[in-house]
């Protein structure tokens, strides 16, 4: 009897790793941990830009045709979230990474932390998953960052997870 009710237990068991390993997505891992970012119309005292007023709007594709070619990273940031919000993973990627890089270069800035937590998400939306293990691996190496808790054991074995498939 206890034989039966614990081989009852193994094949729930593994059934439900058998779901969930099938079930898994990218677009599933993304969505679970990703977190639209609220721009706040009062949030800058001085009157909003162009592309501010069209990122409060929803108004996502002229967000890409107006920071296209700015140099600014709040700009290049509202860029790569309206490229999340388009379902165009590649280039969010390019502009998560621009946004990297400028903050960087510029020694620093508010949206360097959150810009590499989406540039690892926008990674895994994009199939990239070497890259996105390899930037979470820094990620959870680094216990200052803002994001360093969000890399969970269930994150990385998520993304090993979709690796595999």
């Amino acid at each position: 009897m206890v034989v039966a009710a614990i081989s009852i237990i193994v094949f729930l068991f593994l059934v439900y790793k058998v779901w969930t390993f099938y079930n898994l997505s990218p677009g599933r891992v993304f969505r679970h941990n990703y977190v639209e970012y609220k721009l706040d119309s009062l949030e800058n005292k001085n009157a909003p830009s162009g592309i501010e007023q069209a990122y409060i709007s929803k108004n996502y594709k002229e967000v890409v045709q107006l920071a296209r070619s700015s140099r600014n990273i709040r700009d290049n940031f509202l860029l790569a979230h309206a490229q999340v919000a388009l379902d165009n993973a590649a280039a969010a990627v390019q502009a998560f990474r621009k946004v990297v890089d400028m903050s960087y270069v510029a020694g620093g800035s508010t949206f360097k932390d959150a810009a590499e937590y989406n540039l690892i998400l926008s990674y895994i939306l994009n199939k990239d998953y070497d890259l996105a293990l390899e930037q979470m691996t820094k990620l959870k190496g680094n216990p200052v960052h803002q994001y360093h808790d969000k890399m969970t054991e269930k994150l990385f074995r998520q993304v090993k997870m979709l690796k595999w498939r």
